[in-house]
């Protein structure tokens, strides 16, 4: 499939997702499989691994990372949020602060 796709004029990409470019081009898709099953993120949003201290929140818009002083670093320590509903949420974490966002763009 790599061979085809280059055929095309797709650059090869070795580490297509780990260097924060815009990937263009093809290459191996990180995974993970452990006794023959793939997990993917979509295994987080499962009744079955469902934790109580991770929060998935959909059609919510992320304004802002918040950001505080710690030990002489700048530290991560949540989100604002603005809802559908138009309200802002400012979303903080106690030990460890995490966001996974998307941006959609029309480039037609």
């Amino acid at each position: 499939m790599l061979q085809s796709m280059q055929s095309l004029g797709l650059a090869y990409d070795p580490d297509m997702f780990a260097h924060g470019d815009r990937s263009h081009g093809c290459g191996h898709v990180v995974r993970t499989v452990s006794n023959g099953i793939r997990t993917t993120a979509a295994d987080f949003l499962t009744k079955t691994n469902r934790r109580p201290n991770i929060s998935i929140i959909t059609g919510a818009h992320v304004d802002r990372v918040l950001i505080e002083p710690q030990n002489d670093a700048l530290v991560a320590v949540g989100v604002r949020a603005v809802l559908e509903s138009g309200h802002v949420v400012d979303y903080t974490a106690r030990k460890e602060s995490g966001a996974a966002a998307s941006w959609n763009q029309d480039l037609g």
